[in-house]
């Protein structure tokens, strides 16, 4: 499997966005936890258990929790490629000076983390008698960010397989705002018709994702895992074929069925957005510019941008 790995120590702080979430919480006097709820069906209270980390204190999201996977014997939880930074609390609050709104956001914005952390909670921990359970944290992420995820419910062997939708360099949380220029016409507005609608220029192809995991120590089992992206011929956008430009949301056989698991996903089906001039802001190409997994040339991804590429 290709090396595509960030590790977190190695990802840069944004100069002034830890400073900022540093202020906020001590002013606000929040409490990073994680809680896990249970619910057997019958009236009465939820079961709860607040996860610890291997060194016994909480444990930390760093972005948001997006979704939660259930195996046989485990609870996967992510570190969702689906930013929350400060920035984000606010939309134009300085609705007649465009210039101003512009620099704030600038100033408190961050990029998502280029990979995905997980942290795996042994069902069998989860007492009824105690209100804390313990979570092992991959020890290494997985080395491409994503928003999705899905597992096989089965995990022999303690071997847990998931499957997902790589979202590289494509920003789920932002959205087009009145002082934004495209990237694809440099100095031209939006078109005004689309504020407030995910700024979905992807910065870099799109990827889908396996990856085996070994519960028992926590690692990657790289010989089992595989990445696949596949670019199509984004010079004949008529013809360009298959393509995971822009990866969307995907469904499987009894995804959503309430009544039954599903053993071992066999077969998935994937939506690609493609590229759209519309989508592409001048902030988002700025924000994302320098991708440490890319795999397509910045310049290309202006270029594929502002040509339009269909969706599969």
């Amino acid at each position: 499997m290709q090396k595509l790995l960030t590790r977190p120590d190695e990802v840069l702080p944004h100069p002034l966005h830890d400073l900022v979430e540093d202020l906020t919480g001590d002013l606000l006097d929040t409490e990073d936890a994680v809680y896990l709820m249970r619910w057997n069906g019958q009236p009465g209270l939820l079961q709860k258990w607040r996860i610890l980390d291997e060194k016994g204190q909480n444990l930390r999201i760093r972005q948001s929790m997006h979704q939660v996977g259930i195996t046989q014997d485990y609870i996967l939880l992510s570190d969702s490629s689906f930013k929350f930074t400060i920035d984000l609390l606010i939309n134009n609050p300085f609705p007649h000076n465009p210039r101003i709104d512009r620099f704030l956001r600038q100033l408190l914005a961050a990029p998502m983390l280029p990979f995905l952390s997980l942290y795996l909670v042994n069902r069998r921990d989860l007492h009824p008698h105690r209100d804390t359970a313990p979570a092992a944290t991959l020890k290494t992420p997985i080395p491409l960010e994503s928003v999705h995820f899905s597992a096989n419910y089965a995990n022999p062997n303690q071997e847990i397989t998931i499957y997902l939708a790589h979202n590289s360099a494509a920003c789920m949380a932002e959205w087009l705002r009145t002082y934004d220029t495209l990237a694809t016409q440099p100095g031209q507005p939006v078109d005004p018709k689309l504020l407030g609608m995910f700024a979905i220029g992807a910065m870099d192809i799109n990827r889908i994702g396996k990856f085996v995991i070994d519960a028992k120590t926590a690692t990657i089992r790289e010989e089992k895992s595989k990445v696949l992206h596949q670019t199509g011929n984004p010079e004949n956008p008529a013809q360009i074929g298959a393509h995971t430009w822009e990866m969307g949301l995907y469904t499987y056989r009894d995804m959503i069925a309430p009544d039954r698991v599903v053993e071992e996903i066999k077969h998935m089906y994937f939506i690609s957005y493609g590229l759209d001039p519309r989508m592409l802001s001048e902030f988002i190409f700025n924000l994302y510019k320098d991708y440490p997994n890319r795999l397509i040339p910045v310049e290309d991804i202006r270029r594929y941008s502002s040509v339009g590429l269909p969706p599969a």
